[in-house]
């Protein structure tokens, strides 16, 4: 009778402690199980990704380089769904530099009364801006015509300058004269430098639209204009900072210059156009 109700009372001790872990693990929400990977890269940098990858997904993905000397690795760890998303997004971000042909055309405009409304109603965002801007210059409503052409990878600085220096009338003086009036004109000659100066940087984004931070300076001198008497160069210093999206292959206006002259304003319009020479192919996208 002892034995049996010793073993009674084993049962129910046992039952009671099966009860309670039973228990604790309904009131305990069961961890997400952690995935791992090890990501090797083919041309970004492993630091500066790692970087830019762990602020996107924070809170639901860990991503750091690998120590140096590992070759470029990225570790990975987060839920199995986050670390999915974090390979598919370095799959976009881990590519080699697109080489990106940009093409800044600046064309000089008469403003009447220093308006350039109706310079700006002309579309000239298509692939035919060029060709537009021919017939406005041979219809006489575009004076100088100018086409700088550059090509590099995004990312990389480039620049280019096309000038010189040039010779400029800064003063004139008219001699003392004999019997018949005032003697000959005496004029002084500097040398200007002049010119066009660009410096840009291409970026290419989705669907190979191409973003241009540009930076542009254009000094000119212009002549002696009629009825100028002391017969003087005017010097014309232009600048233009500016950030233009670009679709690929197509042209925008980035932004219109102004300089002054007795003659009356004139406009410089900067059109900008971008051209991806290495698309991506659809091996490259896999």
């Amino acid at each position: 009778m002892k034995t049996r109700m010793a073993a009674l009372a084993l049962l129910g001790g046992l039952l009671f402690l099966h009860s309670g872990v039973q228990s604790q693990e309904k009131s305990s929400p069961a961890r997400p199980k952690s995935h791992r990977l090890l990501y090797s890269l083919k041309h970004g940098d492993a630091a500066s990704l790692a970087g830019i990858v762990s602020k996107h997904f924070k809170g639901e993905a860990e991503v750091s380089a690998a120590p140096g000397g590992s070759g470029h690795v990225l570790l990975i760890s987060g839920s199995p769904g986050a670390v999915e998303e974090v390979e598919k997004l370095l799959g976009e971000l881990d590519r080699a530099p697109r080489t990106v042909e940009v093409e800044v055309i600046l064309a000089e405009i008469p403003a009447k009364k220093g308006d350039t409304k109706e310079v700006a109603d002309v579309d000239l965002s298509g692939p035919s801006a060029l060709s537009k801007l021919e017939s406005m210059a041979k219809a006489g409503q575009v004076g100088t015509l100018q086409r700088i052409k550059l090509t590099g990878l995004e990312g990389q600085p480039i620049a280019s300058t096309i000038g010189g220096n040039k010779p400029t009338v800064s003063s004139s003086v008219r001699g003392a004269g004999g019997f018949g009036g005032g003697g000959p004109v005496q004029r002084s000659i500097n040398y200007q430098a002049v010119g066009t100066t660009i410096r840009l940087t291409s970026r290419v984004g989705a669907g190979d639209a191409v973003t241009v931070d540009l930076d542009l300076k254009d000094s000119q001198v212009k002549p002696p204009e009629a009825g100028d008497e002391a017969g003087a160069s005017s010097f014309e210093n232009s600048t233009l900072t500016t950030k233009v999206r670009v679709p690929n292959g197509r042209s925008v206006v980035a932004q219109g210059m102004r300089a002054e002259a007795k003659s009356g304003r004139t406009a410089t319009l900067v059109i900008v156009t971008a051209r991806v020479v290495d698309p991506v192919s659809a091996d490259n996208k896999q």
